[in-house]
């Protein structure tokens, strides 16, 4: 078993933790496949033991009953899996057509205000209940607003903290971006409710916008956080980490990173241009574009509806390669190949991507 599936599978039976308790637990899983190297992801799978049997043994040291694992998923489905898929998907936007619509009406929003807070030498604060709470603004009008308004914040991190960041939006557009002319890591908040946004951490940064169940969006103006960090010369992510249920994700510029990890079930990422060691992509509605991913050794790219289009550095004969499209058009270096595109070689750099339902293009920057 692959990494992004080991840590996929985990997450998922890991739903009944609160999402603090169950990040650090995710975080230590990650860092035992890190300190392994991608070469050993498979050995380091098996000498770990399944993700059920994981997941039994954190959830009984919290006390909480184990959840049943979920069958895994077949890597090509016959057309009544594709069928399910097709009604699922409608089903879910009939859903969220119901809620668009109003049936739940959402409170009076108060007149936008503009927040501007630092956390470059502070840790988050802590409420009460254990969650980590976000530090009072610094004006004085946006404290009365900031539990029913929507406020803009200009946040900055340590480099130090930064470097190890996990966006998780429940709804609203992400952009992580490039510039030369920040020194510091900054994160703009715009249109956003300061009581559905938290921080914590202590040696990285976990920035979390929770909407409540239920709640009906339509008449909100739609949140976009862009996080602004130094050039790819300077500054380089140990671990990006974005979660997004529904919004798109865009990455500008040159994005280093040793790891990535993107997580969106509604929703298209984009990107330019990528220089990361490793790259997670799971996708349950929405389409994979990135121009240029460099000095990747492992690729893992899963899209159950929508189109994937990559193109990495170095040549054909560098990977070992499985394209896969259950209901697509497959093409790999321009060349179309029905059903897919499987070569297995040793001790090479991986690249997997797979479609339930969708077009896959993959191209290598020397074929």
């Amino acid at each position: 078993m692959k990494r992004y599936e080991y840590l996929s599978q985990l997450e998922a039976l890991l739903s009944a933790l609160p999402e603090a308790e169950r990040r650090d637990a995710l975080n230590y899983y990650e860092e035992y496949f890190d300190a392994a190297g991608p070469e050993n992801e498979e050995a380091t799978a098996a000498e770990l033991g399944s993700p059920a049997e994981a997941a039994r043994k954190i959830l009984e040291s919290e006390g909480l009953p184990a959840a049943e694992p979920q069958p895994p998923a077949k890597s090509r489905a016959g057309y009544l899996w594709i069928a399910l898929i097709v009604l699922v998907a409608a089903a879910l936007v009939m859903v969220l057509a119901v809620l668009m619509l109003g049936l739940i009406q959402p409170g009076t929003a108060a007149e936008s205000v503009s927040v501007a807070t630092s956390f470059a030498d502070e840790e988050p604060q802590t409420e009460a209940s254990g969650n980590p709470a976000l530090t009072e603004p610094s004006t004085t009008e946006s404290a009365a607003e900031a539990g029913s308004g929507f406020t803009t914040m200009q946040t900055s991190f340590a480099r130090a903290r930064a470097q190890d960041m996990t966006l998780m939006v429940d709804y609203g557009t992400v952009t992580i971006q490039t510039s030369d002319t920040v020194t510091e890591a900054e994160l703009l908040c715009e249109n956003v409710r300061t009581d559905w946004l938290t921080f914590a951490g202590e040696k990285q940064v976990r920035v979390t916008y929770k909407t409540p169940a239920n709640y009906n969006l339509s008449n909100d103006p739609e949140p976009h956080f862009t996080l602004t960090v130094p050039t790819a010369r300077s500054f380089t992510f140990h671990k990006l980490n974005i979660t997004a249920v529904m919004g798109n994700v865009t990455f500008a510029g040159d994005i280093a990173a040793e790891a990535v990890t993107l997580n969106l079930d509604m929703g298209n990422f984009s990107g330019d241009t990528v220089t990361a060691g490793t790259l997670s992509a799971v996708i349950d509605m929405g389409t994979f574009e990135l121009g240029k991913l460099n000095g990747a050794q492992t690729i893992a790219i899963e899209n159950s509806m929508g189109n994937v289009g990559l193109t990495v550095d170095g040549g054909a004969d560098e990977y070992s390669i499985d394209i896969q499209s259950d209901m697509g058009d497959t093409a790999f270096n321009g060349q179309t190949y029905p059903g897919g595109y499987l070569r297995e070689k040793e001790n090479a750099r991986s690249l997997t991507v797979r479609t339930a339902m969708g077009n896959v293009a993959v191209t290598t920057e020397n074929p």
